[in-house]
């Protein structure tokens, strides 16, 4: 049941508009001008071409056919379901102090145990770094064999 469930439409839709206004006065000031309606018409008419939706649609299934890629959505869903449940609570960029942080796994064999990095810092890691995938994973891509 997500936490929603219990309540009438006109309250779910009254904090969606307050959480909405929240976040955008988060944001800096160069990101406020942005208007996400000059593009949907666009986006729409690019997503309604058949061509665009079968190159779509054929990367989503290559990258569910993968395992690391099943191990990651599986982490990534839990660690949602915590922040949501209040297990979990986000935090500024270890390094930088800014927010917001993504939650960056170093090791997928604990998926709850997560580091919380800014875009720029958690893609400078993953430059020199990759995470730790559970054995089986491993075993079965050929990772780790010498």
């Amino acid at each position: 049941m997500r936490k929603y469930d219990w309540r009438c439409k006109s309250c779910v839709s009254a904090e969606a508009k307050e959480y909405r206004e929240r976040r955008f006065a988060e944001r800096g000031p160069e990101k406020q001008n942005r208007c996400p309606l000059k593009y949907a018409a666009r986006e729409a008419k690019y997503r309604a071409d058949p061509a665009i939706r079968q190159r779509r649609a054929d990367s989503a299934r290559a990258r569910a056919a993968q395992p690391e890629y099943r191990v990651r959505a599986l982490a990534r869903r839990m660690v949602r379901s915590a922040v949501e449940r209040g297990d979990l609570v986000r935090k500024p960029c270890e390094q930088c102090q800014c927010i917001p942080a993504d939650a960056h796994h170093d090791d997928y064999n604990h998926p709850l145990s997560v580091r919380w990095l800014c875009k720029q810092h958690h893609a400078d890691w993953h430059k020199v770094n990759s995470p730790v995938y559970p054995a089986a994973i491993s075993r079965a891509t050929g990772e780790g064999e010498s």
